[in-house]
């Protein structure tokens, strides 16, 4: 990191995402790559972006420049307009070169937009909150006028954007079924160089006994449950194996899960950790057999979509996965091929694919090996990265630019 004062900055590019980062989740690990992606293809990028605790409101490392909102609201709506607020005044300091401006949200969208930056503009849609902040807070739907709001700063974002990008195609259907036919770029989650590598994992459990585990949030929609419930059925059968949950899950969730695993008297099999940054999670991963993600059959998943960073980091360690038979993870995994697909929450048939990855090695290897040539081909961030690129340069020069 090197000194340097934020009013000598001109970016030429600016990422703006409603997101504390950096932190041990999957998001974080989607904005870096983005970032690093645009820092490529442009001379210099501003990250504007949530902040906590002691890290630095101000960062510079190399030719990216990140500045981060550190005044917490508890209403996540008090705290967006604040963030708003923010983003205005950062960018009528800094703005004038910027030729790409990519916002993740219509908190950081909204803003960037009514200010006049210049150049073009992506909206980079992961989900829209009108979808999402129901699973958050499921009273939201009820109030109207606040629905109505939060859908306004939505088609705002939507309309005035010059393209649309995501990582999910089922996500680019959810687009286009609500009117939205202009221009959306479908681009997977990458998985970072760490999965790619075989580091030593300093956690001494998992050099114990034979593992296979979760790494991800404690969301109902994730269907963590149905893995729990599903290893504790078939565990007698496989003594020599153990779970591991990676997550950073509100302590809420994280009670209730360690309650239902030790009622099903699977407490001495199952290890929980805290989320882990990057590398620290890449070298537990290379600890696993296989790996779970079964996601439940909801509206978040089915229509909303989404590209599970979980399945792409798994594949680039060469771990297979077990993954729900949606299309979400069709896209990712082909059945008995680089992975298992299996009946979203059909308890017995998780609780048969389990036992089969763990006691068939045949199996298992060759799973294990196809997974990681399909993210070797598709998941690489240096191919993704020059997919992203061609996007960006494609998207400043439309409409002759």
């Amino acid at each position: 990191m090197r000194t340097q004062s934020f009013a000598e900055i001109r970016p030429e590019s600016v990422y703006i995402c409603f997101e504390a980062f950096p932190r041990p989740k999957g998001a974080s690990s989607h904005i870096a790559s983005m970032v690093e992606a645009m820092s490529k293809t442009f001379d210099s990028v501003l990250l504007i972006c949530l902040g906590y605790a002691d890290i630095p409101s101000f960062q510079v490392e190399d030719n990216i420049f990140i500045r981060r909102y550190k005044e917490y609201h508890p209403n996540m709506l008090k705290r967006a307009e604040g963030f708003a607020d923010f983003i205005s005044k950062t960018l009528k300091q800094c703005a004038e070169n910027v030729r790409l401006t990519i916002f993740r949200d219509p908190w950081s969208g909204a803003p960037a937009i009514i200010s006049g930056i210049p150049g073009k503009k992506i909206f980079e849609v992961n989900a829209l909150p009108s979808w999402e902040l129901e699973y958050t807070y499921p009273n939201i739907k009820n109030n109207i006028s606040l629905m109505t709001k939060i859908t306004d700063l939505e088609l705002l974002c939507l309309r005035n954007s010059d393209s649309l990008l995501t990582v999910s195609d089922t996500t680019a259907k959810a687009l286009s079924s609500i009117g939205i036919n202009k221009d959306i770029c479908v681009i997977p989650n990458s998985a970072h160089n760490a999965f790619f590598t075989n580091e030593k994992c300093q956690i001494a459990e998992l050099h114990k006994g034979r593992w296979f585990g979760y790494f991800g949030s404690l969301h109902s929609w994730q269907g963590v449950e149905t893995a729990v419930n599903a290893f504790a059925d078939i565990a007698d059968e496989i003594p020599h194996f153990n779970m591991l949950i990676v997550t950073g899950g509100k302590k809420i969730a994280r009670k209730l899960l360690r309650k239902r695993i030790r009622k099903k008297g699977i407490e001495e099999r199952v290890l929980f950790i805290p989320s882990l940054p990057t590398i620290e999670l890449a070298t537990a991963i290379n600890m696993l057999e296989f790996t779970v993600c079964p996601l439940t059959e909801t509206r978040r998943n089915t229509f909303q979509g989404c590209c599970p960073i979980k399945i792409v980091e798994s594949m680039a360690a060469g771990k297979p996965v077990i993954a729900s038979d949606l299309e979400v993870c069709r896209k990712l995994i082909k059945n008995y091929h680089n992975g298992l697909l299996v009946s979203a929450a059909n308890r017995r048939k998780w609780a048969l694919s389990i036992l089969q990855l763990a006691n068939n090695g045949v199996l298992l290897n060759k799973l294990a090996t196809n997974a990681r040539r399909t993210a070797e081909d598709k998941f690489a961030r240096n191919n993704i990265h020059k997919r992203l690129t061609d996007y960006f340069l494609r998207t400043i020069r439309q409409n002759g630019d």
